[in-house]
């Protein structure tokens, strides 16, 4: 199983998904530049010192440069609406395309999720 924790924030859900999908599947988190800056890139650090998640693989980019390959995860969780619509150019939080992103998760293939969770 492949996930995707989009705009992951400090990673709270991140481990948790880490450790529902187990070490043999992957998670993929995302946080822009913006984000990264205002959480304090430190407590990111420490979160994923010493391959502490070794099934998780960060990604930092902005929201409209995200590349989601076709049918390559069986879930995306986004729990950060408001990420879409917040704009500051002058931070660093620039305008979202929020309909083709929100484009992209609805294109990925619905699995089965509740038979990899009943562990």
């Amino acid at each position: 199983m492949q996930v995707l924790d989009l705009f992951s924030g400090g990673g709270y859900y991140t481990e948790i998904l880490s450790e529902v999908v187990g070490q043999k599947d992957q998670v993929d988190t995302h946080n822009n530049a913006a984000y990264v800056s205002f959480i304090d890139p430190d407590k990111l650090e420490k979160r994923y010192a010493d391959n502490r998640l070794s099934n998780v693989q960060q990604h930092i980019r902005e929201a409209n440069d995200l590349q989601l390959c076709d049918a390559c995860y069986d879930r995306v969780m986004m729990l950060t609406f408001h990420d879409l619509y917040y704009v500051d150019v002058k931070n660093g939080w620039n305008n979202i395309d929020a309909p083709a992103l929100m484009k992209k998760n609805t294109q990925i293939p619905q699995t089965k999720w509740h038979s990899r969770c009943s562990r």
